[in-house]
């Protein structure tokens, strides 16, 4: 009983040692459009894509007016194929991702509005 004992320890130490990867290639997180939805209010659209994961599960948490007093943070559920789209309130039109896989965060570049639609 002490030997499967010992030998079951060994081979957890073992197995948890081992390099373990959630990552395909290096992860990254970028956001590819950044679109108000009306001329004069603070609703706009956000997309972007997570690459470089294996996992089919992924949140990507969203800052928008980052680099302003008045942050607000949305996040969202990233699909299988990496995509994620969400609606947010910006006032200043500017806005960053971040994805935390296994502990190591991956931030994108932040990204300013890109053009309103007009009716």
């Amino acid at each position: 009983m002490k030997i499967q004992l010992a030998l079951c320890t060994l081979a957890a130490v073992l197995t948890s040692s081992l390099p373990v990867s959630a990552f395909a290639a290096d992860p990254s997180v970028q956001l590819t459009s950044f679109v108000m939805l009306f001329p004069r209010g603070p609703v706009a659209e956000l997309c972007g894509v997570v690459t470089g994961i294996e996992s089919g599960y992924a949140v990507a948490r969203i800052a928008a007016d980052y680099n302003t007093s008045r942050v607000g943070y949305y996040n969202v559920l990233v699909a299988k194929d990496g995509r994620f789209c969400t609606t947010l309130t910006t006032y200043y039109g500017t806005a960053q991702a971040s994805v935390e896989i296994l502990g190591h965060t991956v931030q994108s570049a932040g990204m300013s509005v890109s053009s309103a639609l007009t009716r």
